[in-house]
């Protein structure tokens, strides 16, 4: 919740990728965050460091953002975003199953 409450001045001063909506910014970026939590967590876990979830983080941020934004509006909607990253998670289970971390003691 607090990253995405952390974008807040971003779309409240200058309509981060919600120009036309900005009370819809600002309940997207805790309901994303909230959703994005596991996948940066798990990178995190397994990788050792923040590198793994800083890279996801901006890869899915430019296709996203730029990629899905650009070609069917010029502010990204909830719903693909939504549909982009519930995939993601069904992926970051199956993963999680096939593959559990090892106990550390």
């Amino acid at each position: 919740m607090i990253w995405g409450v952390w974008h807040w001045p971003l779309v409240i001063c200058f309509g981060m990728v919600f120009a036309d909506d900005r009370m819809l910014g600002l309940a997207f970026y805790p309901l994303m965050t909230l959703i994005a939590s596991p996948v940066a967590t798990l990178l995190r876990d397994r990788g050792g460091s923040i590198w793994a979830p800083g890279i996801w983080h901006g890869t899915n941020n430019a296709i996203g953002i730029v990629v899905l934004g650009q070609l069917f509006v010029k502010t990204e909607p909830v719903f693909l975003a939504l549909l982009a990253n519930l995939p993601l998670l069904v992926l970051l289970e199956w993963f999680r199953r096939r593959w559990p971390a090892e106990p550390k003691f």
